[in-house]
């Protein structure tokens, strides 16, 4: 399997999140040109509301009770919204609504998709803060646990029938998976599917968007996708996430596995069925012609690691933005974005010392990262892009400079 989706996860930190007051006047938002609205680009939220709303309020963007006041400016964010964080949720809701706002005042709210929104689609939760749950859990969150359980106890007994393994449902491996799945857990899965109110919301972003020769993606777009058009990104990465979605509805109608079940775990039982069934003698093999008949028609899914959202030449997880080195490789990326028909590139993606805005390959790429945190104990340094006439520029809440190349 495609080595990317073996380790969705990795990327997966938590912080402990409580509210942050982010102090420091108002950086007054320039005018810009007449037909050229004021871009103002975020990086990764992580989960962390509270902080960027104080950085929003700052920007201009949103009044103190964190309702749009942008007018007809630009404001995009370029993925990871979600994980991270505890308040997921209200970062989430904060978006939805700007967006509506926004657009009835003349603006736009454009929210990119990131690894970490692909992750919450397809049931990998590894990112989620422990404490996220909780601002989803219902007054009968531990009910919806508990029979979330029994669920599960009751399709692994099922499938161990169906497969001839071992199975265990006592009170260890009840514990033990309580423990993984706090209360809060089932209603933030089911949040995130492609009926829940966060899920359908999730798989409008797109992968990809372009605003005057400006190319915005979470990662970046690479070698494999030169030459390709936005729209047609962002078909693929649709495209893609509908077939997941539609094989995980199969699975679970066929009790292969149930409506929260995470492509890990659908991978997972695949693979097993298909190796049940070829240990089958030949005899059984022709009683069973109808599972085997499904059983391949499923088999496709476990090539999943290969789909554009999910590889590591796709616009979600690419590294070359911030791991190139801009003299060996700084041509290549002209070329791609020559492609793409882009003057420059801003990204989201990022990790490590590269959390910080800056540009590369001589201007035409720009980390848009930083540190977001609702963590007081936390590392937050708020800090927005700002494009205005053409002109780039790195906003904080006590500060707005030009953006140089490596600062």
């Amino acid at each position: 399997m495609h080595r990317s989706f073996k380790s969705m996860g990795r990327a997966a930190a938590s912080f402990a999140s409580v509210v942050l007051a982010v102090s420091a006047a108002a950086v007054p938002a320039p005018e810009a040109r007449a037909g050229e609205p004021r871009i103002v680009v975020v990086g990764e939220v992580s989960g962390a509301a509270n902080a960027v709303t104080g950085l929003l309020q700052k920007l201009e963007l949103v009044d103190e009770t964190g309702h749009w006041s942008g007018g007809d400016a630009v404001l995009v964010q370029t993925g990871d919204l979600v994980d991270r964080g505890e308040h997921v949720r209200g970062a989430v809701d904060l978006f939805i609504r700007l967006q509506e706002e926004a657009a009835a005042a003349g603006g736009r709210v454009v929210v990119l998709m990131g690894n970490h929104e692909l992750l919450n689609i397809l049931g990998e939760f590894q990112g989620v803060e422990y404490a996220a749950y909780q601002h989803f859990a219902g007054p009968d969150a531990e009910l919806q646990q508990q029979r979330a359980w029994e669920a599960v106890a009751d399709w692994r007994r099922r499938r161990a029938e169906a497969t001839g393994a071992q199975f265990s449902a006592d009170e260890a491996a009840k514990a033990e998976w309580l423990a993984a799945h706090p209360p809060g857990w089932v209603e933030y899965a089911m949040a995130m599917r492609p009926e829940g109110h966060y899920g359908r919301w999730l798989r409008t972003l797109p992968a990809a968007f372009e605003l005057d020769g400006q190319l915005f993606v979470h990662a970046g777009f690479t070698p494999e996708m030169r030459g390709l058009e936005v729209a047609e990104v962002n078909r693929r990465a649709a495209d893609e996430i509908a077939t997941f979605d539609a094989y995980r509805a199969r699975m679970a109608a066929d009790g292969l596995g149930l409506p929260f079940s995470s492509a890990r775990e659908l991978v997972d039982v695949i693979a097993k069925e298909i190796a049940y069934l070829n240990a089958l003698d030949g005899a059984r093999q022709r009683r069973a012609k109808d599972r085997i008949e499904a059983a391949n028609e499923l088999q496709s899914l476990t090539g999943m690691g290969g789909w554009s959202v999910l590889a590591e030449t796709g616009p979600l997880f690419f590294k070359g933005a911030t791991a190139w080195d801009d003299d060996e490789r700084g041509a290549e990326m002209a070329t791609i974005l020559d492609g793409a028909g882009a003057t420059r590139m801003v990204v989201g993606h990022a990790s490590g010392p590269d959390k910080h805005i800056h540009a590369r390959f001589g201007g035409r790429v720009i980390i848009a990262s930083t540190e977001l945190s609702d963590d007081p104990w936390g590392t937050n340094k708020p800090a927005a892009l700002e494009i205005v006439d053409g002109q780039t520029f790195v906003v904080t809440p006590s500060s707005r400079a030009p953006l140089s190349e490596g600062s």
